[in-house]
């Protein structure tokens, strides 16, 4: 049995710029978010580039939130 056509896929580890998760990308890629997080930023119109994104736990009224806060291009948090 010969193999006609081999394709290597060269990939590296990378850490989410959102979540901090590892995950592999495909060498050379400028992805920075994970499938999930890309997802999540998805549901979010109008974002355009996302610059920067915290997850945090704030205190409202003596009970802990967990917030999700993103700057697009234009903003800041």
């Amino acid at each position: 049995m010969e193999i006609d056509d081999v394709r290597i896929t060269l990939l590296e580890l990378k850490y989410c710029e959102r979540c901090g998760g590892l995950w592999l990308r495909e060498t050379g890629s400028d992805e920075v978010l994970c499938e999930s997080c890309s997802a999540r930023k998805n549901q979010f119109p109008g974002m355009g580039s996302l610059r920067c994104a915290l997850r945090t736990r704030i205190n409202v009224d003596g009970e802990g939130r967990d917030v999700f806060v993103m700057c697009g291009a234009e903003g800041n948090a």
